[in-house]
């Protein structure tokens, strides 16, 4: 075990090595044991534009979760991977611990509005959420579906109903407080089998109580409040969804995405009612705080210029206009850093490698690649790609034309939107440590996490995937 660990750890620590730049992703966790953990995945963007994560460590962490210890946590990781001068940025969620630990570390480039987007949008749906009425109708749900969990007879007799009913026969799910969109997922489960959820309450031979069907009766004005927040919760729970994807989504869509369900789904209309519009307008304002989409601060954040080097969003149509030449006076700075010498003799020897047969006879007369200016313009005069089309794909084909950006590209681009990636690895330590394997100890743990995350790496080359 030690020497399969040992053998993904050199491929994950050439990896790096290879790269230019790193972001990073953290989150913590309590084991049933009550031990805590911190991990560290880290993302990049390889020679071939794909992108990649590796999870570098789950490590227990004796000391409390302040914002020093948890920096310290950080720091001696990126040490041990040799990798603390590349570090982009961290994402992790929106723990005011975590942010003031991300803010403390040294030598990262970017630390302004990088938290977890899911987590994000799901502090503002809470906020939705929170009117006493929806409150009311989302406790009696959750007791219904308590009811059907709880009770086999109430269960099988859901099964048989659907099944006469002609809907596909689906157990009914439970919200539960730390699992984004369950609360939508629960409404939504439970409206598409209303029929069936009736008709088994009202048949006295299965709910054998009347107290009990008057207790979890859902009146007609309710189930219309539920058919309404679940058209509302839904476009919230795609751009989670799209945000939290096994595949990088990265945090360039962040912005754009927002502001496109902001614009579509929730803007008022006339017909609204006064739940729907305190929901809309609470949801839209703490989505405009969290996300600084009003740029009241009149700071560029990180995925405003990540959304730049975006080939989908290039255009920053989702900003406002004075905001979009803020944007692009940042990236040009950016690029003035980037353009040393150092930068340009490495192109050019690129260039040259490459230099075909007109392109040498016409000598001087072809333009400098090199030039950032050029480049810049060259790049602005570009179409932009429709939003399902492959960013990663459409900058591994203009590399060569657009060097000093694609090198920026790479960077920003690299940064995911949530914090998933972390998130998931306390799934898999989840499974790692069960009931009858709480005595596992921390290191034994931090193995077989790291193991199981990265076991695509243990895979014969023949048939690793790309």
């Amino acid at each position: 075990m030690k020497a399969l660990r040992s053998s993904v750890t050199e491929i994950i620590q050439k990896k790096l090595r290879d790269s230019k730049s790193i972001a990073c992703t953290s989150d913590c966790w309590s084991s049933l044991s009550q031990h805590s953990y911190i991990t560290v995945t880290t993302h990049i963007i390889d020679d071939q534009w794909c992108p990649k994560s590796y999870t570098l460590s789950t490590h227990e962490m004796e000391e409390s979760h302040t914002a020093v210890n948890l920096a310290h946590q950080l720091e001696d990781t990126f040490d041990k991977w040799e990798i603390g001068g590349k570090i982009m940025t961290v994402v992790t969620d929106n723990a005011r611990n975590a942010i003031n630990a991300v803010q403390l570390l040294t030598n990262i480039s970017e630390t302004y509005d990088v938290t977890c987007a899911a987590h994000s949008i799901q502090l503002a749906v809470n906020n939705g959420l929170g009117r006493d009425e929806i409150t009311t109708l989302i406790q009696l749900s959750s007791k219904m579906v308590g009811h059907f969990k709880h009770s086999n007879i109430a269960k099988h007799a859901l099964t048989k109903m659907q099944e006469q009913l002609g809907l596909t026969q689906q157990s009914l799910i439970q919200s539960c407080k730390t699992r984004w969109n369950s609360v939508y997922m629960m409404l939504d489960r439970l409206y598409a089998n209303r029929c069936a959820v009736t008709n088994v309450l009202a048949d006295r031979n299965t709910t054998k109580y009347v107290s009990i069907a008057k207790k979890l009766e859902i009146t007609e004005s309710d189930w219309t409040k539920m058919e309404t927040l679940v058209i509302l919760l839904k476009p919230l729970q795609i751009v989670t969804t799209v945000f939290c994807a096994e595949t990088h989504s990265s945090v360039s869509m962040v912005r754009p995405l927002l502001s496109k369900v902001i614009e579509k789904h929730l803007q008022l209309n006339k017909d609204d009612n006064e739940v729907v519009i305190n929901f809309k307008q609470t949801v839209v304002s703490q989505l405009k705080e969290r996300f600084k989409l009003n740029n009241l601060e009149n700071i560029v954040s990180t995925r405003q210029v990540s959304s730049f080097f975006d080939p989908r969003y290039k255009e920053l149509e989702h900003e406002e206009i004075d905001v979009r030449e803020n944007i692009r006076s940042k990236v040009k700075n950016l690029l003035v850093e980037m353009n040393t010498p150092d930068n340009r003799e490495e192109t050019n020897v690129c260039v040259q490698k490459n230099k075909g047969a007109l392109e040498f006879l016409y000598g001087d007369e072809v333009h400098d690649i090199n030039d950032a200016s050029t480049q810049y313009h060259s790049y602005l005069t570009e179409p932009q790609l429709i939003y399902d089309f492959d960013p990663f794909g459409w900058w591994k084909s203009h590399e060569k034309k657009y060097p000093l950006i694609a090198e920026l590209a790479k960077k920003y681009l690299s940064i995911p939107a949530t914090s998933v990636s972390s998130e998931r690895c306390f799934s898999t330590a989840g499974n790692v440590v069960t009931s009858k394997r709480n005595c596992l100890a921390p290191e034994n743990v931090n193995m077989l996490v790291f193991l199981y995350q990265n076991r695509n790496l243990r895979r014969p080359a023949s048939v690793r995937r790309i």
